[in-house]
């Protein structure tokens, strides 16, 4: 697994963003098959929605057996060291993301995950 799969994308879409647009290709970055669903959504939403799409919020609820604790754990090992590594290569992952957003002359907007969600409704099992 590529622990740092967010950053060396990141990096990729930056280096490889001018030979891209030279071969009318594009760079798509596929962080694993759970966000199929989430872009496929969000495509579904950008092409039947009435007016301009500026945000997309989307929600997630994990769900546990009662064997979880005892046949397994919650979160695999390479989850959690990817969660570590994602937070680690913070700086780095932004630093080529704004290169990008400038190159392409773009704009992003910052989600506000903590206006709707709570700590509670996070870690509540």
């Amino acid at each position: 697994i590529n622990c740092i799969k967010l950053l060396f994308m990141e990096k990729m879409a930056y280096i490889y963003n001018k030979q891209a647009e030279e071969n009318n290709s594009i760079i798509v970055s596929a962080l694993g098959i759970e966000s199929v669903p989430a872009d496929l959504g969000v495509e579904f939403l950008y092409k039947h929605f009435n007016g301009e799409l500026k945000n997309v919020d989307m929600y997630m609820k994990m769900y546990q057996s009662s064997f979880a604790f005892t046949m397994t754990g919650l979160i695999h090992e390479s989850i959690w060291i990817s969660v570590i590594l994602h937070l680690a290569t913070r700086k780095q992952r932004l630093y080529y993301r704004n290169l990008l957003n400038k190159l392409m002359g773009m704009t992003r907007l910052k989600p506000n995950f903590f206006k709707y969600v709570s700590f509670y409704n996070i870690f509540r099992f």
